[in-house]
């Protein structure tokens, strides 16, 4: 949350007063919609068969980092709301809390990338690189997503300061924060125009780009074989199934990351290149409060469009509920077996 900001440390108008309470309003609505959907996309991932496989590593960790993610951006919003103004709770949230929020924005982004990326690699180059999937490697690169992600916002840490503030009326001292005025070159243009790069602009157009270019080859490919009148052999029939479903889970994300991230990321390169704006055009002001929140729905709706968009993701759905049945179904019945077995021991030696 690059600029968001308590109204008592900044000076913030009535209006901008007003904003900042729709904000709030409006995270308190899509939050729990998010859990929600985050927690069954996890569930999802985690337990149908056919989303365990290789290639659906990426998505299942992006699962994870939304998740994640969205509980943070929770903690938060409860904070912000409730007016918790505790000297530990201000530094826990302008230290750990924000931290953790953009650089797992980051990394949700990131991961979008490297969907994608594979994706291309797969269908576009097939020979190339079919077969060559590992897991190993796949988690050994959402490390590398995740260490890169907490590093370009590690200086997230030293945005903020934790002051304190007298009430006037009551004479109780309350903590607030403030951001660093910093002036120097690398804090005002390297290090944001860098983190917008990484975190943002590259992701971005990898997706605009590698996105048509796998759809396309894959198009031509499914109409090649039709004018060959080629029926393919079963287990060929299953992975062409597997990777439908796995491109149009892609297609989803990669829909909505665009939509949600793309206004954000544009209004925050302007922010860093105009920063007066940010406190002196209402308008402005206004934009960006609305376009992070437009982001912020990136992380919670990614089950609710595959579900619309995917009857695959639908079927697996109701696969990992059958699986979640059957294990109950599975314990209970080992508990009663155990139960009887015991009794019939007891009987036994009485």
């Amino acid at each position: 949350m690059n600029n968001q900001t308590s109204s008592e440390d900044n000076g913030l108008n009535e209006d901008q007063k007003d904003d900042i309470k729709f904000f709030f309003q409006y995270l308190f609505v899509i939050l729990p919609f998010g859990l929600i959907g985050d927690v069954l996309n996890v569930f999802v991932m985690t337990t149908s068969k056919q989303l365990q496989k290789v290639s659906y590593t990426y998505l299942r960790w992006l699962a994870y980092t939304d998740l994640t993610l969205i509980i943070f951006l929770g903690i938060d919003v409860i904070i912000q709301y409730l007016l918790i103004r505790q000297y530990w709770i201000r530094y826990y949230e302008v230290r750990i809390n924000w931290y953790m929020v953009n650089s797992l924005s980051s990394c949700s982004n990131l991961l979008i990338t490297v969907t994608t990326i594979d994706r291309y690699l797969f269908v576009c180059h097939p020979l190339k690189f079919q077969g060559k999937r590992a897991q190993k490697a796949m988690n050994s690169i959402v490390g590398v997503i995740y260490a890169v992600s907490m590093l370009i916002n590690l200086i997230h840490t030293y945005d903020l300061v934790v002051i304190s503030y007298v009430d006037k009326i009551t004479k109780e001292t309350y903590y607030y924060f403030q951001f660093n005025n910093f002036q120097d070159l690398f804090h005002t243009r390297i290090w944001p125009l860098t983190l917008e790069a990484v975190a943002r602009l590259i992701p971005i157009a990898c997706v605009l780009l590698l996105n048509p270019l796998t759809l396309r080859a894959h198009r031509q490919k499914t109409k090649k074989r039709r004018e060959m009148q080629q029926r393919p052999a079963h287990e060929v029939e299953v992975a062409e199934k597997e990777e439908r479903r796995l491109l149009v889970l892609l297609l989803t994300a990669s829909v909505v990351f665009l939509v949600c991230v793309l206004p954000y990321a544009v209004i925050s390169i302007l922010t860093y290149r105009y920063t007066t704006l940010y406190s002196t055009s209402k308008i402005f002001y206004q934009l960006h409060a609305s376009f992070y929140m437009i982001q912020a729905t990136n992380y919670a709706v990614n089950f609710y469009m595959y579900s619309i968009a995917s009857s695959e993701f639908r079927r697996s759905f109701k696969e990992a509920f059958r699986v979640l049945f059957r294990r109950y179904q599975g314990e209970v019945a080992t508990e009663a077996t155990s139960g009887t077995v015991a009794g019939t021991v007891s009987n036994g030696a009485t």
